[in-house]
């Protein structure tokens, strides 16, 4: 029995290290029916093509897919292009077409545009091969076409960029760009039609190539994509673009006789999409849209995603109709260029505060990148809230990384050592009493000396403090110009509240030193460690 899948509607990041995805193994019996609210992977755009040339086959494209079938992942979202696709595109030039092998290789010293065209030439259409084996599974097969990715455009002539791209400057939102400015001014302007036509030539072509349940325009792949400072007045022409896809998807779902929906993926805050002219409370309210992801970008992994927000933008009826998402990256952090990777803890913070604003399921970025515990506890157990509320799980001060210029990015370190402050954590559920503790922990960039400065957590004094080392905090080390040292503040449970946390810190009379990660974590103590 086909379990039944819920109604819905991936990267710009530093360059990660791909890992072993799977391990090859006999298929596992397709789940049965649940009821759980969707678990969403994207997969990103160059992951398995990243993997060991021996890997590049039908049976290890099945395998990959079977991994991600463990019970709990629903959906999962295909990128078949970045900039250039990974696959023989008859439109654009695809990522293999004149590219020197030396351009990019990863640690493994395996070539993505190798590996793409090794599937080419052995006659293997790898979205293909996945979209199958997610039915056979009972994953629901989508593709995420992102709309203008700007990856890595400060090199000259880099592998993934178009000659299109390269040539036409006179359709960048900025044709005079300069290599040390912001790279989303070297995207294509859609107010030009050129420019609009170029990539829905290539959507246009992947809806009609693969048989699909549904397709996501990912708009934050990059997130600015008009005339810099006409981004609302010009919005418009994204609105249209968006219509245009929605003709063609429908007409996809009257031949193929299913539905074929269609999603975006956008800004974490409504009105900061807005601001770039991504208006997709418009297009959700116009019937343009099945499903939205608000989304941070990758440093922040924000925890305050506010879909509270988003049910009042969209109103009741249109928020009863299209399901908003939140979408979390890879990495996680407090401060802006300083992001780590979002560790097993991480994710089930997230997934706990999420849930607690309502959420009607989750959205996973870059997944297949992080550690293989990670992904395979995620995959086997999901993140329910029955899963995540046993678990140990951190809750750091994120912040939101895509918002226009004047709009608040709700940063609240670094503070200096010598004046402390206030920060707000956003957390779920509190700690259940028995077996469980609950802590903030906070890292300075530099040694302070090892003071312990007064602490409270919603005005509860805390019962206990003392240092910790780089390693433990976060999961992750705290990058820093000199040894750094962070410090662990024990509170009573009851200090916990579901939602908002206030810390305060109070200052110590020390020069220069300044906190530069904070996060409450909720501490199975009785649980056996999962990662």
């Amino acid at each position: 029995m086909k379990r039944r899948l819920p109604s819905l509607v991936c990267t710009f990041a530093i360059t990660l290290i791909a890992s072993p995805a799977f391990e090859m193994s006999a298929a596992e019996p397709t789940v049965k029916v649940r009821n759980d609210a969707p678990l969403i992977v994207n997969e990103d755009n160059d992951h398995f093509f990243k993997l060991d040339k021996s890997l590049m086959t039908v049976e290890a494209l099945e395998a990959y897919i079977d991994e991600y079938a463990k019970g709990h992942v629903t959906h999962f979202f295909m990128c078949p292009s970045g900039q250039r696709p990974s696959y023989d595109s008859k439109v654009w030039e695809p990522i293999w077409a004149g590219i020197a092998p030396e351009y990019y290789r990863n640690a493994e010293g395996t070539n993505w545009t190798e590996n793409a065209k090794l599937l080419h030439d052995r006659g293997i259409d790898p979205y293909a091969v996945m979209i199958r084996r997610c039915r056979e599974r009972g994953i629901s097969p989508w593709i995420t076409p992102r709309m203008n990715d700007t990856h890595f455009v400060h090199i000259t002539n880099y592998f993934r960029n178009t000659t299109f791209w390269r040539t036409r400057r006179d359709l960048w939102r900025k044709p005079d760009w300069k290599t040390n400015e912001n790279g989303n001014l070297a995207a294509f302007d859609f107010s030009k039609a050129e420019a609009r036509k170029w990539i829905l030539d290539l959507v246009k072509e992947q809806i009609d190539r693969w048989d699909v349940d549904g397709v996501e325009l990912d708009w934050m792949r990059c997130w600015e994509h008009l005339t810099p400072g006409k981004e609302r007045e010009q919005a418009h022409y994204l609105t249209d673009m968006v219509r245009t896809v929605r003709g063609w998807t429908d007409e996809a779902a009257r031949k193929r006789g299913h539905p074929v929906k269609l999603g975006v993926r956008v800004a974490s805050d409504p009105d900061a999409s807005l601001g770039f002219g991504v208006d997709a409370v418009g297009w959700a309210k116009a019937g343009l849209v099945d499903q939205i992801v608000a989304s941070c970008f990758w440093c922040s992994g924000y925890f305050g995603t506010p879909l509270a927000k988003w049910r009042v933008r969209l109103g009741e009826e249109t928020a009863a109709r299209v399901p908003v998402y939140p979408g979390t990256d890879a990495g996680y952090g407090c401060m802006r260029g300083c992001p780590r990777s979002m560790p097993y803890e991480g994710y089930c913070g997230w997934a706990d505060a999420q849930w607690a604003k309502g959420a009607p399921g989750l959205y996973l970025f870059n997944l297949p990148y992080q550690a293989k515990k990670t992904r395979a506890l995620i995959c086997a157990e999901g993140l329910s809230p029955e899963v995540v509320r046993r678990r140990t799980r951190y809750y750091p001060a994120t912040y939101d990384d895509v918002v226009p210029a004047g709009f608040p990015a709700h940063i609240q370190l670094p503070i200096p050592l010598a004046k402390g402050g206030t920060v707000t954590l956003t957390a779920g559920e509190p700690a259940a009493e028995e077996g469980f503790g609950v802590s903030v922990v906070v890292a300075a960039d530099r040694s302070w000396g090892g003071a312990v400065p007064e602490a409270t957590l919603n005005g509860t004094a805390c019962t206990a403090a003392r240092l910790v080392a780089d390693g433990e905090i976060g999961r992750y080390r705290v990058r820093s110009k000199d040894a750094t040292a962070g410090m662990r503040f024990d509170f009573p449970v009851q200090a916990m509240r579901r939602g908002e946390n206030v810390f305060k810190i109070g200052p110590i009379t020390v020069a220069k030193s300044r906190w530069t990660w904070c996060q409450l974590e909720v501490t199975a103590r009785i649980a056996k460690k999962e990662n």
